[in-house]
Order: structure tokens, then C-alpha cells, then sequence
């Protein structure tokens, strides 16, 4: 999975929300890739789970130190993957924040991620491509029997 985050810039693919509150930083991460959401609290990990593949609403809920936290993730945008990322801790909203998913779109680097978007298409395409040409050409064999 490391080509595909040099190929593309990790940027692209990672959604990264920082949240600071009473001296605790909570630090909210996403990787579409690997559909994988992880929580740090002060740099500990706290939290590492597979996401539902097309979850727009998550609801993350766990305990730290005592105290109850609760992460609430939206998709606004489905076109642009805008999300909403609140920060819940004992039952007090501490944080919001608004942001594209596809980060490296908004920073300098826009060039680099489109064409990182582009040849990521390409692979994709050309591997699909060959699948199906293999498929096509077994099934002509197994018919030809």
C-alpha cells in the first residue's frame, strides 16, 4: 500500500483532523484506501477500525482516561467528499470542522494529486481490462468443452 501513497501522496487519500482541548490533543485520521479510521489521543492510538464502506454518518464512541469521547464523522458532499468531523468529550461538543476529504486538491500539490488521481485511473483501468479479457477467454474454453 506504500506505492500507492508515494505514487498518489498520502495527502490525497487521508483525511487528518486535529482537535486540542484542556492540553489533550485528539487527532482524528482516515484512510479511504484502506477504509480504516484512527484515533490518537496525545500520540497514543486509542482507536483503529475498518469503516463501512459507504458510511457517510460514522459514530465513534470509547472511553479515555475516564472520560467519554464521541466522533462524529458526515459526508456533506458526495461529489467532493466534504466532511463534517465533530469531537464530542463527556457529552460537551469541543470541535467542528468542515473540510475537503481529497486535502491534497486544496493545498499547493493540487497538480501532483491529479495526476496521481489520473494514473491511479489508468492502473485500475488496464488491470480491469486484462481481468476481463481472461474471464472472456476462459469462458470461451469451458463453453468450447
Amino acid at each position: 500500500m506504500s506505492f500507492f501513497k508515494e505514487l498518489i501522496g498520502y495527502d490525497l487519500h487521508t483525511s487528518r483532523m486535529v482537535f486540542n482541548h484542556d492540553g489533550v490533543e485528539v487527532v482524528f485520521i482516515h484512510d479511504f484506501f484502506l477504509l480504516k479510521r484512527r484515533i490518537y489521543i496525545d500520540g497514543e492510538l486509542i482507536f483503529n477500525r475498518h469503516s463501512p464502506w459507504l458510511g457517510f454518518i460514522t459514530d465513534t464512541e470509547f472511553e479515555y482516561k475516564g472520560r467519554a469521547f464521541r466522533i462524529v464523522t458526515r459526508v456533506l458532499n458526495f461529489l467532493t467528499l466534504k466532511q463534517d468531523v465533530t469531537v464530542w468529550v463527556d457529552g460537551t461538543q469541543i470541535g467542528r470542522k468542515i473540510d475537503p476529504f481529497y486535502v491534497a486538491l486544496s493545498t499547493p500539490k493540487k497538480l501532483h494529486a491529479i495526476l496521481g488521481l489520473i494514473g491511479f485511473g489508468l492502473v485500475v483501468g488496464v488491470m480491469a481490462s486484462s481481468l476481463s479479457s481472461v474471464i472472456n477467454k476462459l469462458a470461451e474454453t469451458v463453453s468450447g468443452i
